[in-house]
């Protein structure tokens, strides 16, 4: 049996971040200040898991989970960030097949925000401080960063092999 797991993504990413911001980029942060809304969950490879015969890449076109995550920017370097709900999803491959799953979605309804601080260097965003941070990009309106290995497959039929993805979360300016 093969299984995707994918869980409290934005929330467990951000959780463990702490601060640190320098007054000669407050101009910079500047660009970040309103509140942007998480619109793509961009895996690294597509799969169908509402059923509907179409595999996308966006987890946000797949499942009605985490669609109300938004961070909000202000002025004195610091977000605040809002989380509404995390997804597990599970995939078993179908007898006989490797790359075709029937995928089961657990959505949960978690109400969680904290405060985080934010520095903005060029296009560059950094939340979080030295030890752990996340390093996004700016582009116009829309902030995204890169998850490593946030997706994880795990080979359990006579099998131990684990395989891992990535996973580019996106914001839009709202």
């Amino acid at each position: 049996m093969k299984k995707l797991i994918i869980s409290g993504l934005v929330l467990v990413v951000l959780t463990f971040f702490m601060s640190c911001t320098s007054d000669d980029d407050a101009n910079s942060n500047e660009l970040m200040v309103g509140t942007w809304k998480l619109t793509e969950i961009n895996m690294s490879e597509a799969y169908d898991v509402n059923g509907d015969g179409i595999a996308n890449e966006d987890l946000l076109l797949e499942v009605d989970c985490q669609n109300n995550e938004i961070i909000e920017f202000s002025s004195n370097n610091t977000a605040v960030i809002s989380t509404t709900s995390f997804t597990d999803i599970y995939a078993s491959a179908l007898e006989g097949t490797e790359n075709n799953f029937v995928f089961e979605v657990d959505c949960f309804q978690e109400v969680d925000s904290f405060t985080i601080a934010y520095q903005v260097v060029g296009n560059t965003v950094v939340l979080g401080d030295d030890e752990f941070d996340t390093v996004g990009v700016l582009n116009n309106d829309t902030y995204s960063f890169l998850v490593e290995d946030a997706i994880e497959f795990d080979f359990d039929d006579n099998s131990t092999m684990t395989a891992t993805g990535n996973v580019v979360y996106v914001f839009t300016r709202q």
